[in-house]
């Protein structure tokens, strides 16, 4: 009589598929956990995450706010330099129009224009750009008119 050997095949797939089974179920259940158990990574992924503008302290306005004269004056009063800033602001900011001589804008917060700097030259650099900006930027905060 011969006696047949184990089939060892046969515990190792079964150990194979166990432990497949097993990982698959944690991943799910760590999935699920992510989405219904952990409100603050659930929340977080959708974009409702606290910023700084979150904690800051609630304004209310009510329907039926009417000022008074007197606020509605010192809100006329109130200075330019404290609304938009303090003069008036040049920097580089080239166009695609091959009109070197405008990549110069010219802000003071209510008002913004490209002045025509340099238009003597044929041909200026951003550093040239820069310096007349300033330059001009200068001239119009010590009174000068655009």
């Amino acid at each position: 009589m011969t006696t047949k050997p184990k089939d060892r095949r046969a515990w190792a797939d079964f150990g194979t598929g166990v432990i497949a089974w097993i990982s698959g179920a944690a991943v799910l259940g760590f999935g699920a956990w992510l989405l219904f158990g952990q409100p603050d990574l659930a929340r977080a992924s959708h974009g409702d995450r606290q910023t700084r503008t979150s904690q800051r302290p609630v304004q209310y306005v009510y329907e039926d706010y009417k000022p008074t004269d007197q606020k509605i004056e010192e809100a006329v009063q109130e200075s330019p330099e404290k609304v938009f800033g303090k003069g008036w602001s040049c920097f580089y900011d080239p166009t695609m129009n091959e009109n070197w001589h405008d990549d110069v804008r010219c802000t003071n917060g209510a008002k913004s224009y490209r002045p025509i700097l340099l238009a003597d030259r044929r041909f200026v650099t951003e550093e040239d750009m820069r310096t007349a900006g300033q330059d001009y930027e200068n001239h119009l905060n010590s009174g000068g008119k655009p």
